[in-house]
This record gives C-alpha cells, structure tokens and sequence, in this order.
C-alpha cells in the first residue's frame, strides 16, 4: 500500500496527541469559516475523492441507487473508482450529485420534505438525459430526516462526509458521526498552512490534515490506521480529497429539477385527506 507519503504527518499527529498538546476546539483558525457554512447549510461545493474508496461489491459498473433508502453519502459503496461531486445547500433545499467519470452520474435533489433521486447520463457528443421512475420524469418520495438526524447529510462520497463532519462541534454531529480532536497546526514551504485533527476509535485511529492556500481551503489528507491487539499499526488506507470550490452561497440552478427532467408527483390537494 502506498501509504508511506502520510507517515511523517500522521506520526507527528499521534505523537502530538499523545504527549497531550491538544489545541482548544474553540481556538480560531482557518476551518472557522468553513465550520460555519456547513452549519448554516449554506453553501456550494466541488471536489474529488481522488484514491477510491474500500471495493465492496464486485458490480463496478452500478453507481446508484434510485430506491427509498438512496443516500447520496454510499454511491462510492459501488465502485472503486476516483469520485467528482456538486454539494449545493441552502436551509432545507439541498443538492448531490456524484460522478465517476463514467458518463453516469447518480443525483439527489431534496426540497424540503420531497427528496427526489435520478441520474444524469451524458453520452460521447455531450447530450444530457435524465432518468428518475423512467427516462425523462421523476417522483418525489419523502425526505428522510430521521436518516439525516443519525448519519448525517451525505457529501456524495462517505470520505468526504466524514471528512467534513470531523470539524464541525460535538453539538453540531450527526447521532452516529465519529468524534475527532484538533491536534496541532502549521505551515509547509510552499507557503500552504495546514490543520490537523485526529480520531480515536476501537482498533482503528485516523489523522485528518486540512491543507490551505492563504484562507481557502484546497485538500484535506487523511490516514487511518488499523491497530492489531497489541494496539501496533497492523494496516492502513490513505485518503485525498482535492477541493475545487467552496464558497458561501448556494448556486440555485442546481436547487429545481433540471430542464429534461419532468416531477410526475402526485401530490393531494390543499384541504384533501
């Protein structure tokens, strides 16, 4: 496994944290205004999961799942391929769309309390075509809010979510989301300063930097450690996610149903049981 390039980083984390240099969680820094738009659920976002996540299914060729359950967080459950996602918030209306690089990608538009799931298909001369029930339409079903109380609103790629989740207070986390610490912080010479924060959990540790270029941040590395019974290294997986854009307004074209793409929602009327 190519994981050696994350040694020194994750090493000078651990042994930080160790030793007990432990930064207050309030303490400014770079992630606050970050911290702050994930929060007020305002915001549009472009990144790459660049290294695929762990392959669970042998069905590489299915990315999406246009069921009830769909949770834009698990596409990558189905591939293991490097991942490009759109994350557009704003309050209750929120936008996901995760793209493989196949010419298939899989999409979740929630409207407050109608959520609705398709795929974007764009063949080789760039024409687009949308499939939700059947090509061309699709029928909200109702958000599942629940689900998003305990796991949290999916970033398209379970990295990311869980990469951006880390930041956010320990009053901000999803029910069932992993709770990390800030462990240090820093500049490299090229003139990039960084942030790092570190997990603990049963067998398993993970150090998360967050890479900045002035204020705006531009990746965030993670490894995580498997730890065998003598809590030794045993295993590893290292994790890139190159950010493209982060800033703090929503970009509405992405909060309606896309032209091509027909709501088939039978919805009662004002007064009807």
């Amino acid at each position: 496994m190519k994981f050696n390039i994350f040694r020194n980083m994750l090493f000078a984390g651990i042994i930080a944290c160790v030793a007990g240099i432990v930064q207050p969680a309030l303490a400014a820094d770079n992630l606050d205004t970050y911290r702050d738009l994930l929060q007020k659920h305002t915001y549009t976002i472009n990144f790459e999961s660049i290294t695929p996540e762990p392959r669970q299914t042998e069905r590489d060729k299915v990315h999406m799942r246009n069921k009830v359950e769909f949770a834009a967080s698990e596409i990558s459950d189905f591939t293991n391929r490097p991942m490009k996602c759109i994350v557009v918030a704003s309050g209750d209306n929120r936008y996901v769309e995760a793209d493989a690089g196949t010419g298939l990608a899989t999409c979740q538009l929630v409207k407050g309390n109608e959520t609705f799931n398709f795929t974007k298909s764009v063949n080789a001369a760039g024409e687009v075509t949308y499939y939700g029930d059947k090509k061309g339409s699709v029928t909200a079903e109702a958000t599942d809010s629940a689900y998003q109380d305990i796991y949290g609103q999916g970033m398209g790629a379970s990295d990311i979510s869980r990469l951006m989740n880390a930041i956010l207070p320990d009053e901000s986390l999803p029910e069932d989301a992993p709770h990390y610490q800030k462990i240090g912080s820093g500049w490299l010479p090229d003139g990039k300063n960084y942030i790092d924060y570190r997990g603990d959990f049963p067998g398993s540790i993970e150090v998360i930097r967050y890479y900045f270029d002035q204020y705006a941040l531009v990746k965030i590395a993670s490894g995580i450690y498997t730890l065998n019974e003598n809590g030794e290294v045993a295993d590893g997986r290292r994790c890139i996610v190159k950010i493209t854009k982060f800033v703090p307004v929503a970009d509405e074209n992405y909060l309606k149903l896309p032209e091509g793409l027909k709501d088939n929602t039978k919805r009662k009327k004002e007064g009807e049981k």
